[in-house]
């Protein structure tokens, strides 16, 4: 919506947090995993894999506009969600100290890269 110049859409009051992660991060996690359990044994543990920063969904867009350079956008609040969990969040310490791993990209690098990707792709769509 940002990208087509038309403000962006919240479902729900904008407060619930959810913890992101870049997918790839999470692919590049998974592949540490599937290592390290070859190596040390590790069949049927589980692991979670965050960047242990989380937000509410009006600071994801909040943030996203920022990026963008679209703060004059003022969200839409449809305050529509329901049965929603008000904080999901992971901690991803056990993956840090047991597989090594650690994410490579902080949220705003991510978000540089995923809105030069959508950038790219509604680009070729248009052509």
């Amino acid at each position: 919506s940002v990208l087509q110049g038309e403000r962006p859409v919240i479902r729900s009051d904008g407060t619930f947090v959810r913890d992101y992660i870049y997918v790839r991060d999470a692919a590049l996690a998974y592949m540490t995993l599937a290592d390290r359990m070859l190596e040390r044994g590790l069949a049927g543990e589980a692991f979670n894999f965050s960047l242990e920063k989380p937000l509410s969904a009006r600071e994801m867009v909040d943030l996203v506009l920022d990026r963008m350079g679209c703060m004059n956008l003022e969200c839409e609040v449809l305050n529509q969600g329901q049965n929603e969990i008000p904080i999901q969040m992971l901690s991803a310490n056990k993956a840090c100290k047991v597989l090594g791993w650690r994410p490579r990209y902080d949220l705003e690098t991510a978000l540089d890269e995923t809105i030069d990707w959508y950038r790219s792709y509604f680009q070729e769509a248009r052509k």
